[in-house]
């Protein structure tokens, strides 16, 4: 009987533990929402605080290295914001952008609406493979921004360490 009620209360004490980290992500998911929607209010005629806010959020909320910002106009990339690595690395990001959407190894996937997910930039083509080292990053989560479907732009954390990001990482962004 003893060991019966231990383990009620074990299982118990689990359901709390995942209700309390639920409840958690819901605050932090909540809080970086409306810091991103006090920045829209308060810079209604310049988008660029938008985008940098949007990018500072995203990287806290799923624990990323860096995370860029893009906008997709008439085929082309525009990078509109990020999280700085290193003066050099940041200048070498900036000199890549605007260019055409077909240029990168995730532009079909992006073109499509679709998420691209990069496991080991170790794996990828040399383009993206340069600017990951160049970064100090190895895995990355390319999640495209759609207006009526289509795509407008694109967010994109980063980790330092290879592999997926988990699917609720994936769902916030």
């Amino acid at each position: 009987a003893l060991l019966q009620n231990f383990a009620a209360q074990a299982v118990i004490a689990m359901e709390n533990a995942r209700l309390l980290t639920e409840t958690r992500e819901a605050l932090e998911r909540q809080t970086a929402t409306a810091d991103i929607l006090e920045v829209i209010a308060s810079s209604p005629e310049n988008v660029q605080p938008v985008f940098q806010a949007i990018a500072d959020r995203s990287n806290q909320l799923v624990d990323a290295l860096s995370t860029t910002v893009f906008r997709l106009v008439d085929g082309m990339v525009h990078l509109r914001a990020f999280t700085p690595t290193t003066p050099q690395a940041d200048a070498k990001l900036q000199a890549l952008f605007p260019a055409p959407l077909s240029t990168f190894s995730w532009g079909e996937a992006i073109g499509k609406g679709n998420i691209y997910r990069v496991i080991d930039a170790e794996q990828e083509p040399e383009e993206l493979r340069q600017v990951a080292r160049e970064r100090g990053w190895r895995s990355a989560l390319i999640v495209p921004l759609l207006r009526d479907g289509k795509p407008i732009g694109m967010i994109g954390p980063t980790r330092v360490e290879p592999g997926p990001f988990n699917e609720h990482h994936v769902q916030l962004m």
